[in-house]
């Protein structure tokens, strides 16, 4: 396909123009981006063409903001993310089962409901009657066939759901030494997955600095104080799924 076009002299400039060929991704794309800056001009400049044409975009920011709002604005959103990523973590310590039953085990588990993934917890009732038992009670009793497909596809649960046509019941066999090895391993790699979110946060919120440094015209030292922030920031996150973790492995090896 032709990489020029024949364009009105007016809608250009000139009287040949670049024709921009739709043919999908075929490179590695970064996009980033910044709730705090729009874009006031934007120049494509033609650097050379011969086999390739070689352009360069040129984009002039704008911000409403102050460099101190920004700066705040940058740590404030890394903070909200920071704890989400915390709070999922959480949860997904909640989801590996101990010695005891525990509703927070079946918070992830999604069942087909007429063709669409539905939480189970917004189907039914879950009740913990005794130390190793759960009761699962649906509000629509036709999706007693469905729920008990998902709850069967746990991995960890390590017991057969009961169906009896009204309420299913789970009734968890005690840990091995060897089962409870093998949830604290688990464990782990989800807490290690949570630091790894909780880090790739502090990654994208440094490079956001580090642009306003270059682009906003922050000050070197207020950038500074503002990476410290973040270091703490994150220090504390990755502190706290630490905690959270020997919490649960105390609770996994707990006999």
């Amino acid at each position: 396909v032709s990489v020029f076009t024949r364009k009105a002299p007016y809608h250009y400039g000139w009287d040949w123009g670049p024709r921009l060929v739709t043919s999908g991704i075929w490179k590695p794309i970064n996009l980033k981006t910044w709730n705090y800056f729009n874009i006031q001009d934007l120049y494509v400049r033609q650097l050379s063409l011969s086999e390739n044409a070689n352009l360069v975009a040129e984009i002039e920011l704008e911000s409403s903001l102050e460099i101190d709002e920004m700066i705040s604005e940058i740590l404030a959103e890394a903070r909200n993310k920071m704890d989400k990523a915390l709070e999922s973590t959480k949860d997904d310590f909640a989801s590996v089962r101990t010695g005891r039953a525990n509703p927070a085990m079946f918070q992830k588990v999604m069942v087909d409901y007429y063709g669409t993934p539905t939480p189970l917890s917004q189907l039914c009732g879950i009740q913990n009657p005794e130390a190793r038992s759960i009761i699962i009670n649906p509000y629509d009793k036709t999706a007693l066939p469905a729920i008990e497909k998902a709850l069967m596809a746990m991995s960890n649960l390590g017991a057969q759901p009961n169906n009896d046509g009204e309420i299913i019941r789970i009734n968890l066999p005690e840990l091995t030494e060897e089962r409870r090895k093998e949830y604290v391993k688990l464990t782990r790699d989800k807490a290690e997955h949570g630091r790894v979110s909780v880090r790739g946060i502090r990654r994208i919120a440094k490079e956001a600095l580090e642009a306003v440094k270059k682009d906003g015209g922050a000050g070197e030292d207020e950038v500074d104080r503002a990476e410290k922030e973040l270091e703490a920031l994150t220090k504390a996150h990755t502190d706290k799924i630490d905690d959270a973790l020997k919490n649960k492995e105390a609770e996994l090896l707990e006999v």
